[in-house]
């Protein structure tokens, strides 16, 4: 319970500054939800887990001059393969990124991104115990956005996230498709 209020008021605070720059700059401020697949690429991780769905929320600042401040709280929860150890794994990543769109305000951009953050790590083992961390973690990713100029995005994303969980390397990939609703869209050519 103690990690959900760390979650939640860390967000709060995010989106109170988010939202604070916005409307002294020409920024937009936008949230959307994704869902996609988190695939653990490294033994004895991906040797126990396998890949599964992921979905979570996105909170961002869009400059509209190529840079995007992003905030991420994903949710992956997977089964353990191991019949020794058993049970499952729920993970949380929250994740405070900067993209840079290379096409700012046209209809497509790619775009390339770094972040860091905190992955929240529950395992719950079949013998009744269970077992939390949480561990710093990097992610780096890189996509597509569609309708950039528009007050709904599309956002398709490729990423790497580097982070270790009890010694073991808990790296992953993961893909995600999204949709971003601008709360405060910019009209081109306006002030």
């Amino acid at each position: 319970m103690m990690r959900y209020r760390k979650i939640s008021g860390i967000v709060v605070i995010i989106v109170s500054i988010m939202c604070g720059w916005s409307f002294s700059a020409a920024a937009e401020v936008g949230f959307g939800i994704r869902g996609g697949m988190l695939i653990p690429d490294q033994a004895p991780f991906k040797d126990e887990f396998d890949s599964d769905v992921m979905f979570g929320g996105i909170l961002e600042l869009d400059s509209n001059m190529g840079i995007v401040l992003e905030a991420t709280v994903d949710y992956y929860k997977q089964k353990s393969d191991n019949s020794k150890l058993g049970g499952d794994i729920s993970i949380i990543p929250v994740i405070f990124s900067a993209k840079y769109n290379f096409l700012p305000r046209y209809r497509t951009t790619p775009f390339v991104g770094v972040g860091i953050g905190t992955f929240f790590f529950d395992r719950d083992y079949k013998d009744g115990s269970n077992e939390s961390a949480t561990r710093f973690g990097v992610r780096v990713s890189g996509g597509l956005r569609f309708f950039e100029d528009r007050r709904l995005n599309l956002v398709i994303e490729g990423a790497r996230n580097f982070v270790d969980f009890d010694n073991d390397n808990a790296s992953s990939f993961q893909v995600t498709m999204g949709i971003i609703f601008d709360l405060t869209p910019t009209v081109i050519g306006t002030p």
